[in-house]
């Protein structure tokens, strides 16, 4: 073989071999890609998750509020690490805490309690369904409960009243029993006007919620509201009957009857 000859033939392996190479190295990086895709942003969005869940079940408001959960990146990748299990995990653990305070008469611990908690699995939640933490569909100006009840009924597959394709949803009874308790902390508080929003959303998301019917009216009825307190005394009295529950609060059948229509 001549001196050109070996020049072309060597050329001819160099070149098999690089694309050899290169097809090999080319696996290599898509393995990489891969791992770099599903590994790396799952340890970081894990140890925020953790951080974010940790600060809702334990952590004071102020200090919740000062995480800016809302803008973080890893919103974006939280459905890697967190699902509806342990959201319903969430809001069970701090009710249960938030409980534990009422009885002890801490009702502002209480509130905040469920405000770290229900405002996390309200993020969460959304960015399960929505792939990122921000609010889609939702009045941005309203309180936090209304923004939490409203991304639930967004979220929310389980109640009839309700209709969604979200596979990603907070079990209906349980998210809303917290939300009517954290608004029934405010009420013991004597923040009617702050709770009365509440539960007149709760009775729009689930209108056989008995005991919202209760609680707002009662809210109103210390507000000076009879009239409309009267109503919803109605409406509780009505579904107590549809129930056959019989233990009705004595103040109801009396404010019912002293109503101002």
């Amino acid at each position: 073989m001549n001196k050109s000859m070996q020049i072309v033939v060597s050329l001819i392996v160099s070149c098999c071999a690089a694309q050899s190479g290169a097809f090999a190295e080319y696996d290599d990086d898509q393995d990489s890609n891969l791992l770099a895709a599903n590994h790396l942003p799952r340890a970081s969005t894990d140890t925020y998750v953790k951080g974010v869940l940790n600060m809702a079940r334990n952590g004071t408001r102020k200090d919740y509020d000062k995480l800016d959960t809302e803008a973080s990146e890893e919103l974006a990748n939280v459905w890697q690490v967190i699902g509806r299990d342990d959201l319903a995990s969430l809001i069970q653990d701090v009710n249960k805490k938030a409980y534990a305070s009422y009885q002890k008469h801490d009702l502002a611990g209480a509130c905040d309690r469920l405000y770290c908690g229900l405002d996390c699995a309200a993020m969460f939640g959304r960015s399960l369904g929505w792939g990122n933490g921000h609010l889609e569909g939702v009045e941005l100006n309203q309180a936090k409960p209304l923004i939490w009840l409203d991304s639930f009924a967004e979220l929310n597959t389980e109640l009839p009243c309700l209709s969604s394709d979200r596979s990603c949803s907070f079990k209906g009874t349980q998210y809303l029993a917290a939300v009517n308790n954290y608004a029934y902390y405010l009420q013991l508080q004597g923040k009617h006007s702050e709770a009365i929003p509440v539960f007149q959303k709760i009775v729009e998301i689930d209108p056989d919620r008995t005991v919202a019917y209760l609680n707002l009216a009662d809210s109103l009825w210390a507000v000076g509201k009879k009239f409309e307190a009267g109503q919803r005394y109605a409406e509780y009295l009505s579904s107590c009957q549809k129930e056959h529950f019989d233990d009705v609060p004595g103040r109801v059948k009396q404010r019912y009857l002293a109503k101002a229509f």
